[in-house]
């Protein structure tokens, strides 16, 4: 668990530390880092990396919690500034277009065998947006948010994993037209089970 304050300087501390794993996952393998070279890297005592982290996993986890409420503010002004109403245009393709310009966090999660956090935090974006907003009402919340994490946190590891080899649009087109392309593989494997004669 993190406890990272709201003081600058504790801020400036958790972020020199994970600025620090960051450099050292370039000459590393994530596995072999350790809190000491983190904290000599970052040039902070160890005392201040325990009292922001447990762990190394939690400056990951500290981290992506922030950017993923960057993310989401993002997507509320994408939304607001563009009064736009499809849901390939308020969430798939600006949530691909950040993360676009922010893989780098989540390369390191999937190097780190924590993709988990990911999702976290992904529930932590959208119940952040949900309580600046409680008039708005989702039915079946559980539901609705445990089906948008599942699909956008495995859609975009599996995008960062194959090294973003489709455009955030073609993404996004392929994510809008799953429907029709489940619609088609019903009728073809109906067709193989049941042939025309």
């Amino acid at each position: 668990m993190y406890h990272v304050s709201t003081d600058k300087r504790a801020i400036n501390s958790a972020d020199l530390a994970f600025e620090a794993l960051r450099e050292l996952s370039h000459v590393k393998n994530y596995k072999d880092i350790s809190v000491t070279d983190i904290v000599k890297t970052a040039k902070i005592g160890r005392a201040t990396f325990y009292r922001c982290f447990d762990s190394i996993e939690d400056v990951l986890k500290y981290r992506c919690d922030q950017i993923y409420i960057q993310c989401g503010r993002y997507l509320l002004g994408e939304l607001v500034q563009n009064q736009i109403h499809s849901i390939d245009e308020t969430f798939i393709l600006p949530f691909l277009n950040y993360w676009d310009r922010h893989s780098e966090l989540i390369e390191l999660i999937i190097k780190s065998e924590n993709e988990s956090i990911i999702s976290s935090a992904f529930v932590g974006m959208i119940e952040s947006l949900r309580s600046e907003y409680p008039q708005v009402e989702i039915p079946n919340y559980n539901y609705f948010i445990a089906m948008r994490a599942a699909l956008a946190t495995a859609v975009l590891i599996e995008w960062i994993k194959s090294g973003k080899d489709l455009t955030p649009q073609a993404l996004s087109d392929l994510y809008i037209n799953q429907r029709s392309v489940d619609m088609s593989l019903l009728e073809q494997s109906l067709n193989f089970i049941n042939p025309q004669k």
